[in-house]
């Protein structure tokens, strides 16, 4: 019986708690010695932020080879957690052999603002309910008098298939005085999606930052201005720490814009890509994904850690969330109001 596999059968019937596991793979097996040879390998070939994050990975095998020798069956996948958990990546993951995902690391901003949002207590700020498009992952009003409100969900699967619906928001908002964009909470998803929606905003061409990896930089590339229509107004991007991965090159792209200001909190600092699953199967049959590329800001620096700051810091907690108050919608309302104002 192969080891991930009898290791979490156990640990969904019994959660955390120990079982016994194959008798016969005593502490030291080869076998266990393979899958942490070869994720340690694969990691060090194609990982490009060990300088920037400061990590010995040599150093990491010589302790972590040490554990995995003296590691007992019940607890070899906490050591291989361990080993991907030292990247401190929130991309990086390890899979059973049925495909369970786990991940050995979350970013601190992340779990800080989770519940720092609700868009319920959005609801309340609009004189009537949200209209809704995009499958479901768009949600769209006036809030205060001229002053649209876009929230968008995602920027994966679920929207990859209706992101012209956009145009019907751009539409809606011709006439507004000013838009907020919220991609707080947005857990992030692909270029095809957010490429096409910076296309709307939007009044010629923009440049994207660039990547590295182990091979090289990935050269910028140029979005079009896209839709039937673009809207170019002044434009409030609202994020937080629960902003990851392409929410974070969302909102970093569409911060190159002169008319847009983003408000609220530093994004998560989720900063890696890759294309395709990039998984990297083991000889127990469980695998690790690990991303190979680093996405940079428009200033060289790496989102990984980082992340992407506002332009105008404005903190908000689940306490005033509990009290339905939302105070970065507060403020980005009375910001938009005082610019269209004084630019009449």
């Amino acid at each position: 019986m192969k080891i991930l596999k009898t290791f979490f059968l156990c640990l969904s019937i019994m959660g955390l708690s120990n079982c016994d596991g194959d008798s016969s793979l005593e502490p030291g097996s080869a076998f266990k010695l393979e899958d942490f040879e070869s994720a340690w390998s694969h990691i060090d070939s194609i990982y490009p932020l060990f300088d920037f994050k400061k990590i010995d990975w040599d150093s990491i095998h010589t302790v972590y080879r040490e554990r995995i020798e003296q590691s007992s069956d019940n607890d070899f996948f906490a050591v291989v957690m361990d080993v991907v958990g030292e990247l401190k990546d929130g991309h990086a993951n390890v899979y059973t052999e049925s495909g369970a995902k786990f991940r050995p690391y979350t970013p601190p901003r992340l779990l800080r603002d989770e519940e720092a949002f609700d868009l319920d207590v959005v609801r309340t700020y609009s004189g009537q309910p949200l209209l809704t498009t995009g499958n479901g992952t768009i949600h769209y009003e006036f809030v205060s008098d001229s002053i649209g409100y876009v929230y968008m969900s995602t920027f994966g699967n679920d929207l990859r298939n209706h992101v012209n619906d956009i145009d019907k928001v751009i539409d809606y908002f011709s006439q507004a005085r000013g838009v907020i964009i919220d991609v707080r909470n947005n857990r992030g998803g692909g270029s095809a999606v957010y490429d096409p929606i910076i296309g709307r905003f939007l009044a010629s061409p923009l440049q994207t930052e660039s990547a590295v990896s182990v091979m090289g930089t990935r050269p910028p590339y140029t979005i079009a201005p896209q839709g039937s229509r673009q809207y170019t107004g002044p434009i409030v991007i609202l994020i937080n720490g629960s902003c990851f991965s392409a929410t974070e090159v969302f909102a970093g792209r569409m911060r190159q814009l002169d008319y847009v200001s983003l408000v609220g909190d530093t994004t998560a600092g989720g900063g890696m890509s890759s294309n395709g699953d990039a998984r990297h199967f083991l000889p127990s049959g469980g695998s690790i994904r690990i991303n190979y590329e680093a996405i940079l800001r428009v200033d060289g620096e790496p989102i990984e850690w980082n992340g992407v700051p506002p332009d105008i810091r404005i903190v908000q907690t689940k306490t005033d969330i509990d009290r339905e108050q939302d105070k970065q919608l507060e403020f980005a309302v009375d910001f938009l109001k005082a610019l269209s104002t004084d630019t009449l």
